[in-house]
């Protein structure tokens, strides 16, 4: 077992190594949004069909994969399930590189939705194998802080990369899967079970008093917990889907370059990073959690009107998109009021299925607006949506978040912060 202040060189290793599959995995999901209008050029593919391959195929997988992978680390062990990821992970991203038609795209996303699926649960279970448990909560906020680095390489600097080495996203994505072999490399040679894991599972992903279904069964009866999930859903939403797909094609349209469209992702994603502990401490200290989240969620709406509807000042779209991101990371309450209102028999069944209900809403709206940005489009005679196409089209993911923050308001309780339940090891 480890002593409760002791960080070993080895445990430390190996929870690098998560982090950065960690990072990996993110840029990988993300870094399509990125290259957006040349995927479509070369692929031959709409609007739609992009969001197809970009968010529904892959955030299907990854979402259904969540809680099933807690139980396969379980079974298998840290060190088989992170190097199966790993070549999953980087098999999905070089067959990517060269595809050439849809259902060819679509089969590397959903590849990359199983590898990916293991990069946070890996996180904590490395956590809470490697590490001592007076310091779980904090090598958890550095490992969220870590993988944030993995989206915002994927915006501006690989976008800069590309254009100023004039590197096609198919060279791109080929140079990162080898990057990705590396990485399966070091997982070999470096990561290990721990055979004497502390004797606690506050940071397990399914504890084994309950079966599979016994669990999920405890979490679909609670309506509490379907309300925390809808609203982790549409907080999350916005930035998630601006980083996979329209993000960086509206702000051209809006007379911004490529380059500096991509680096106002980048900032968003830097907001992210910062707002998970800086929403956290807050939240701690005033002890209150559902007043935390409408204020994350309200600074989303608040951001996206004016990403959406008045994006002429550079320096008010560059506060924007930072509070998006520090909006966004509202989200990380929402796990932490899902330890204070379940019982440890069933609490890590709950989080997996949260996090798995986030990538259900990304996958089922991120088609439906871009249906309705593609039907303007084409309503309208345009080779490519004008910025009103995009702003009426946008309104999906308005009103998405504003019935997000209905929730707070009305569907989730205060916990101030206290266990309501029995006491968890879980703190933010």
């Amino acid at each position: 077992m480890q002593e409760d202040n002791k960080i070993s060189f080895q445990g430390t290793l190996i929870w690098l190594i998560t982090s950065l599959f960690f990072v990996y995995e993110f840029m990988a999901r993300v870094m399509t949004g990125s290259f957006q209008a040349t995927i479509m050029h070369d692929l031959d593919i709409s609007i739609v069909e992009f969001s197809l391959i970009s968010s529904t195929f892959y955030q299907i997988v990854y979402g259904l994969m969540q809680i099933p992978v807690g139980f396969l680390t379980d079974k298998f062990g840290l060190k088989t399930i992170l190097t199966t990821a790993s070549l999953l992970t980087t098999g999905s991203i070089f067959m990517f590189s060269f595809v050439d038609s849809f259902w060819a795209a679509a089969i590397s996303r959903i590849l990359l939705g199983l590898g990916t699926a293991a990069g946070f649960i890996c996180v904590l279970i490395t956590v809470h194998d490697w590490m001592p448990r007076k310091k779980m909560a904090t090598f958890i906020g550095l490992s969220q802080f870590i993988g944030t680095l993995g989206p915002m390489i994927a915006a501006g600097p690989l976008v800069s990369l590309s254009i100023d080495a004039e590197i096609s996203w198919r060279s791109l994505f080929f140079f990162i899967s080898i990057a990705g072999l590396g990485l399966t490399l070091l997982i070999l040679l470096f990561v290990k079970n721990n055979p004497n894991p502390p004797q606690t599972y506050a940071f397990r992903i399914l504890r084994k008093d309950l079966s599979f279904f016994v669990s999920l069964r405890k979490v679909f009866r609670q309506r509490q917990l379907w309300a925390i999930a809808i609203f982790s859903g549409l907080n999350y939403f916005a930035i998630e889907y601006l980083a996979e797909n329209e993000g960086i094609s509206f702000l051209k349209s809006c007379g911004y370059s490529y380059q500096f469209s991509s680096y106002m992702l980048t900032l968003a994603w830097l907001g992210y990073a910062i707002g998970n502990p800086l929403l956290g401490l807050l939240s701690d200290f005033i002890k209150r959690r559902n007043l935390v989240m409408r204020l994350g969620i309200s600074l989303c709406l608040g951001s996206l009107l004016i990403i959406f509807y008045f994006p002429a000042n550079h320096i008010i779209l560059i506060a924007s998109f930072f509070l998006l991101g520090i909006g966004s990371s509202s989200i990380s309450i929402a796990y932490a009021v899902i330890t204070e209102q379940t019982n440890d028999d069933y609490r890590a069944a709950a989080l997996g299925f949260n996090n798995a209900f986030v990538f259900v809403v990304i996958s089922s709206i991120a088609p439906i607006v871009g249906q309705s940005i593609s039907h303007l489009q084409a309503s309208q005679g345009h080779l490519t949506p004008t910025m009103g196409n995009y702003q009426i089209g946008f309104s999906a993911v308005i009103i998405a978040v504003a019935i997000g923050l209905f929730i707070s308001l009305l569907g989730i309780r205060e916990t101030f912060c206290k266990s309501q339940q029995t006491p968890s090891l879980l703190n933010y």
